[in-house]
């Protein structure tokens, strides 16, 4: 598809590179057109723009499109698992996170912080960046260990056995923590809380559900729903029988929408 014309007007090989590069393209140009509104390009806080509405701007012209000054573009969505605390009289926000790390180079070190707010019992995570791991004042490993969490309201452990039967009453949630972004011409990864993601560009899950629907009903797939346990484990598949003991038995539980 890449290479000279030949005698008959036909496109030749043009080298493994180009034509990888060449479907690669394709299929992203097709995946823009499909679910490109779910990763909307997001203003840059840090560039200096006119007293203008903020733009909810999508490229999809085609795949090899720049993201045009200004905006940055969202590359992942990060969630973590979320229950309820065991103290009846906090009934918090618990989050099941190991740690807080975003990055940790050399000379970078970037984590989220917990922001407990009192009035709702629900969190908030705060982007803090750093040069040196000191610098960012607060401890980023001090999250989940064995199963357990403590609550960051009232310190109540959540241990494994608890968390474990809540999610067998299907009441393990989900939250999104922070969405990580690249900024043209720039190296490295941008990461954003999502207080600062703009209003309007907030999921909508019961919005992503039905779509979630309707392409199942469109294309004959289906999400996974085989049953884990009927997998034969190998030897290192000790993975598979923690998250049925989490009430996770179905392959498209493991997802979220």
């Amino acid at each position: 598809m890449t290479g000279p014309k030949n005698e008959k007007g036909e496109t030749t090989w043009g080298g493994l590179a180009e034509e990888v590069r060449y479907w690669g393209n394709w299929v992203l140009k097709k995946v823009k057109a499909e679910i490109g509104d779910l990763y909307p390009l997001i203003p840059d806080t840090k560039f200096k723009r006119k007293k203008t509405a903020l733009q909810t701007y999508w490229f999809n012209k085609n795949a090899t499109d720049d993201v045009p000054l200004g905006y940055l573009m969202p590359v992942a969505y990060l969630w973590t698992r979320i229950v309820t605390c065991k103290n009846p009289n906090c009934a918090a926000t618990v989050p099941l996170l190991k740690h807080t790390w975003l990055c940790k180079s050399k000379d970078r070190f970037v984590a989220l912080k917990l922001l407990p707010s009192r009035s709702n019992k629900s969190l908030a995570y705060n982007v803090i960046e750093a040069m040196t791991e000191k610098g960012l004042g607060f401890d980023p490993e001090l999250g989940s260990e064995g199963g357990s969490a403590a609550c960051p309201f009232c310190s109540a452990v959540a241990d494994a056995g608890y968390v474990q039967s809540e999610g067998v009453k299907k009441r393990i949630g989900s939250q999104l923590i922070a969405i990580v972004c690249t900024r043209e011409n720039a190296n490295g990864k941008v990461y954003l809380s999502v207080d600062d993601l703009p209003p309007g560009l907030a999921f909508d899950l019961d919005d992503i559900r039905c779509r979630l629907a309707d392409v199942c009903t469109r294309s004959g797939i289906s999400v996974p729903s085989e049953p884990i346990g009927t997998v034969r484990p190998s030897s290192n598949a000790r993975g598979l029988s923690a998250v049925t003991r989490h009430g996770f038995t179905l392959f498209g539980e493991l997802f979220a929408p």
